[in-house]
């Protein structure tokens, strides 16, 4: 096969026979797509378009089919599926005439013909693929014919295709012609999908070509679909019956599901269309004509009988009284207060925060830190801070506690001239010169440690009057 195909390149070349070399090229036995520019060579020799130089093939389009039909006849399944891709882009691309030349060979698309593929371990794995193939080139090749006696003369690649499908009647030439394409897309559907096998580009390539194809197919029937569940309810029941099968047919599982509600619901259509209605007239005729002889008994049957009880409410005269419920009575009692104070302490006794001049009054036994017993004023306790270390409180002193057990008493006299209290702080360092502008201590503080020694230092917990320290001191209070 090779080598014949060799020589024959080669006298195509001597004799410069384009169509024989292009034949030849796009069913070589090299593992990939056919040869586009050869391709290109025979659709243009399809349309007419074409140079044999000195040999004379007749009619060029039964030429082209015949030679073709013989590449097929061969044990090497790339040059089979090479062969069937061509003719796919024949009934694709070709001339009207190609076309016919191939619906007038019944054979040129039967399986049967085909020799065993299964030579080679890829041969035997394409084969399956090959043979669903063929059979859609071959449903193809004779439905599209048969659409051109419903009107539709193009081709599904055509956009005109649509047009003339949508332009058909619903009630005569559309659901011949739909059924039509019906069949091409199920034996489309048919096809197994392997990526085992789609490991070079001439299968990718036939693929490729039925993935396009099933597309348009799929369009031009889910468009005649919608249009005829729209107009459903106005078909006749043969039509509906017809255009239910065609429905149920179009159920493709691999692509999409169609809707089962759907599917039920023309079903009862189609089955309550069939059955005939039922004449009326007579059983309507007999109840009017008995209630015209008795109208009493419909009078009689309109009021209910007088000895029917029936229960009236309760009357009550204006003299009486009617208990009057009050809203504490009939409401459920409040749920039991809890004060925010017994969530601290008890009720009983509230805390009464000090005043500022008991505060300042107070005193404290000095200590090396606080040597003249001076306290610093409390801030009240709305602005205390939540947490305060029991470390931190101040000691409470007899001048405090007389001021809570007698607030009736006038407070004692506030002295100006005492010096301001300071809270206890670090400890000052003693007979050594305190910084001024950089300690805490206040200005008596530090001329007090100033020039005071340690034997003359108040010890802890000492009371030594203001006094003698300055006397001590040489110097003044202030």
């Amino acid at each position: 096969g090779y080598l014949k195909e060799k020589i024959v390149i080669g006298l195509s070349r001597f004799t410069n026979d384009e169509v024989e070399r292009a034949i030849m090229k796009v069913t070589s036995h090299m593992l990939k797509a056919p040869n586009e520019k050869h391709m290109a060579r025979l659709l243009q020799a399809t349309h007419g378009y074409f140079n044999s130089g000195s040999v004379d093939h007749g009619d060029v389009n039964r030429y082209i089919v015949d030679e073709l039909e013989k590449r097929s006849h061969t044990h090497n399944w790339i040059v089979v599926l090479k062969t069937y891709v061509t003719l796919h882009r024949f009934m694709t691309e070709g001339s009207r005439d190609i076309q016919r030349a191939m619906h007038g060979r019944m054979g040129l698309f039967s399986v049967r013909n085909i020799k065993d593929l299964a030579d080679s371990p890829d041969g035997a794995a394409q084969k399956l693929f090959i043979e669903q193939y063929i059979r859609y080139l071959e449903e193809r090749n004779i439905s599209q014919f048969k659409l051109g006696d419903y009107g539709v003369q193009y081709r599904i690649e055509a956009d005109e295709f649509m047009t003339a499908i949508c332009a058909l009647d619903f009630t005569d030439r559309l659901p011949r012609a739909f059924e039509l394409v019906l069949a091409m897309f199920e034996v489309l559907s048919v096809v197994e999908f392997r990526a085992i096998i789609v490991n070079n580009f001439l299968t990718h390539e036939a693929y490729r070509r039925l993935i396009g194809d099933g597309r348009r197919l799929y369009q031009v029937l889910s468009n005649r679909v919608l249009a005829m569940l729209e107009q459903f309810d106005d078909f006749a029941v043969t039509q509906k019956q017809q255009w239910l099968t065609l429905y149920q047919r179009f159920d493709i599982p691999t692509l999409k599901m169609l809707p089962e509600t759907l599917l039920k619901r023309l079903q009862d259509d189609v089955a309550f269309s069939a059955v005939e209605p039922e004449d009326l007239s007579a059983v309507l005729g007999a109840s009017s004509s008995a209630s015209l002889q008795n109208p009493q008994h419909q009078v009689e049957e309109s009021h209910p009988p007088a000895n029917l009880k029936t229960e009236e409410p309760p009357s009550v005269s204006c003299h009486e009284t009617l208990p009057i419920s009050s809203p504490s009575a009939s409401a459920p009692p409040p749920p039991p207060s809890h004060p925010m104070d017994d969530l601290f302490g008890s009720p009983s006794e509230p805390k009464k925060a000090p005043d500022a001049v008991s505060l300042q009054l107070s005193t404290v036994p000095p200590t090396r830190d606080n040597p003249f017993g001076w306290e610093e004023p409390q801030k009240p306790l709305a602005s205390a801070p939540s947490a305060i270390p029991i470390s931190r409180l101040p000691q409470t002193t007899s001048a405090q506690q007389v001021s809570k057990q007698s607030p009736s008493a006038p407070p004692p006299e506030f002295d100006p001239f005492a010096p301001e209290a300071v809270a206890p702080s670090t400890a000052l360092p003693i007979n050594r010169d305190v910084d001024f502008f950089f300690s805490s201590a206040t200005p008596q503080q530090q001329y007090a440690n100033r020039g005071v020694s340690n034997a003359s230092q108040p010890q802890p917990h000492s009371a030594v009057p203001f006094s003698e320290l300055a006397s001590q001191s040489k110097g003044r209070a202030w």
